[in-house]
């Protein structure tokens, strides 16, 4: 079991999706594309049927009344007017925000948890008590890129940090992919209590 919230980012095929519900990942994010929203959502309703054991994070640019009918409790955006008619209609939320940004704004308590982007590992120290102030109104969770297991598990160690997210990945043709990396970073945070 994963010792900590683990959320899969911009989910783009049918075997990312089962590898980690298998995995013990909780929330799968697709992204709903401004520009084919039919075609994005028909995208997530067929892969989404394929998975049990999982939470869906609708990752959208903007509101659509189609989208905030559907039975999905969470939806993600970097536009808090968006996220806000969202709410408005009893949807969990999800900012996704740069740390530097999120540090100096306000009312996180508004959201269901916010998303750390664009960090640096030095800013975690930097801006702690910042960072704390934050998690007091709302859970922090951390977008990983470019780092390895060991990475990941000492972000999962500060104490204010509630969850990470990792980009899923694209697939060369179906049913063959390697899954070395995620599945370290699994194996890392099944250890963490060990």
């Amino acid at each position: 079991m994963l010792q900590t919230v683990v959320k899969i980012d911009r989910i783009q095929n049918l075997s990312d999706a089962r590898y980690c519900s298998a995995m013990g990942v909780e929330y799968l994010g697709f992204s709903i594309d401004s520009n084919t929203i039919d075609e994005s959502f028909l995208f997530f309703k067929s892969i989404s049927e394929w998975v049990a054991g999982v939470q869906f994070v609708l990752e959208v640019s903007c509101f659509e009344e189609s989208i905030a009918s559907e039975p999905v409790e969470i939806i993600e955006s970097t536009n808090k007017e968006v996220l806000s008619q969202y709410m408005q209609k009893g949807k969990k939320t999800i900012l996704s925000i740069p740390l530097l940004k999120a540090v100096k704004s306000q009312n996180h308590g508004l959201y269901s948890y916010i998303k750390l982007t664009e960090i640096e590992p030095h800013m975690f120290q930097d801006y702690r008590d910042e960072l704390i102030e934050i998690s007091r109104h709302t859970e922090i969770w951390v977008e990983v890129t470019n780092i390895n297991s060991d990475q990941v598990v000492d972000i999962t160690k500060i104490d204010y940090i509630k969850g990470i997210t990792i980009s899923g990945g694209t697939e060369p043709k179906p049913g063959f992919k390697d899954y070395d990396e995620l599945s370290e970073i699994f194996e890392a945070l099944e250890d963490l209590n060990e």
